[in-house]
């Protein structure tokens, strides 16, 4: 098994510099991505992705709305989604919730399965070797790190509801971690200033002039000691409901997509909270609820019980939890290498119909892939997995699909068993 590291480079203020190509020509790493450019290429990526969404998010709606409890619907060209269907109110509409029992069972059964990892060098170098051993050990450590029980067991609710799921590996430089602070230490040959960073990088060696020796670097106007706080990054895998993710439909394998959407509401409160994007409030245009069907949906799960029932906005998923605190959506936007970025590229856009380009520096956002192998080359950190295949595309089926009808049919026997109960009718 080939060993692959993981290097937040997107979080450490590496400059970019020339490397070398296959064939040892020289490659250049863009380290300037003008805002024009970005969305430019966004604009073409919404419409290759985001806007076909609904094809399948009609599905998705119908299977989650069944799996709470909510089954006497329909689905409406007018308003284009499911509404609950117009019966004399003397009807009575019961609910055997066999979707949920046979959910149930298949998450039983997934969470009974322990997962583990059997690490092997790729080859006799001793390195190799030490290297499998090395993660062999950690990988019970990872997985608790990780909070893997937690992320499989959310994993196993969308894979059987919806019949995909996805899993990014990355390191998270939310604030609520804490931050770490970086020193700055003066060079005692040529005066230069550098962060403690940058000269550990430089192997401990004075960037400028590669002097080693040092003194602690003060603010001439306090005399305090130079330093610089950001935010500590946290890896984590999390999971991404087939609602928060998007790709082209026009491939048939995930191994050959281009790119990935991940998209998210992110409340005002968020954004006061990240130090990086102070800046940002002011020219965000806030809304109360996200602008796509997909993200409205999903945060609408946070008003959903499990009678089925909930307030006016929420039951037709066209309103979000929490529509009091205003938010805006975020796309971000994981594209492979190509011959215009052959580093990849990583970008996060905010809002819908007035799209704003988010550049964090800690992030290093917009720029290239962050992640990279012990080779140099990037890392496309997700994952994706289907409940049930279906061949000539990516997205597969749920477990419920195919007992949706027969979950229908036991409703309307229950529902006219009732009714002739209660008038004590005797159908033949």
């Amino acid at each position: 098994m080939a060993m692959n590291s993981i290097l937040p480079a997107g979080g450490l203020d590496i400059p970019q510099e020339e490397g070398l190509g296959d064939q040892g020509e020289p490659l250049l790493v863009e380290n300037e991505f003008t805002d024009e450019e970005i969305l430019e290429l966004w604009t073409v990526m919404k419409q290759e992705s985001i806007d076909d969404n609904w094809i399948f998010t009609r599905q998705w709606q119908r299977n989650l709305w069944y799996i709470l409890g909510r089954q006497w619907i329909e689905y409406q060209t007018r308003y284009a989604g499911w509404r609950d269907k117009r019966m004399a109110s003397w009807n009575p509409r019961p609910v055997t919730n066999k979707c949920k029992e046979t959910v149930q069972a298949i998450r039983a059964m997934f969470t009974s399965i322990k997962l583990s990892v059997n690490v092997r060098p790729n080859g006799s170098d001793p390195k190799n070797v030490s290297a499998a051993a090395t993660a062999d050990e950690m990988s019970p450590l990872l997985h608790e790190v990780h909070f893997m029980n937690q992320a499989m067991s959310e994993f196993d609710f969308w894979l059987c509801v919806c019949g995909n799921a996805v899993l990014h590996t990355y390191i998270d430089y939310d604030i609520k971690h804490g931050e770490i602070v970086i020193t700055a230490e003066t060079c005692v040959e040529c005066g230069e200033t550098s962060p403690s960073n940058e000269i550990a990088d430089a192997g401990q060696k004075c960037p400028s002039c590669g002097g080693q020796e040092f003194t602690p670097a003060v603010d001439p106007t306090t005399g305090a000691p130079i330093e610089t706080r950001k935010p500590k990054g946290i890896p984590c895998t999390i999971v991404l409901s087939p609602l928060e993710t998007s790709w082209p439909q026009s491939y048939s394998r995930f191994d050959d997509l281009p790119y990935i959407i991940r998209s998210r509401w992110r409340t005002k409160r968020y954004y006061q909270a990240q130090p990086e994007c102070a800046e940002m409030i002011p020219k965000i245009t806030w809304q109360k609820s996200p602008a796509g069907h997909n993200l409205n949906l999903f945060t609408s799960l946070g008003q959903a019980n499990d009678l089925g029932v909930g307030s006016n906005t929420y039951t037709e998923g066209f309103n979000r939890g929490g529509a009091q605190e205003d938010g805006i959506t975020e796309h971000e936007v994981w594209m492979k290498p190509t011959g215009k970025y052959p580093q990849g590229l990583v970008f996060r856009v905010l809002g819908d119909s007035q799209p704003m380009v988010v550049r964090l520096e800690n992030e290093g956002l917009p720029g290239p892939m962050p992640y990279t192998d012990a080779e140099g080359n990037p890392l496309f950190t997700f994952a994706h997995a289907t409940y049930e295949h279906v061949g000539g595309r990516i997205l597969g089926s749920g477990a419920i699909d195919p007992i949706i009808t027969k979950q229908d049919a036991l409703n309307r026997l229950d529902s006219q068993v009732e009714l002739c109960l209660s008038r004590t009718a005797n159908p033949v």
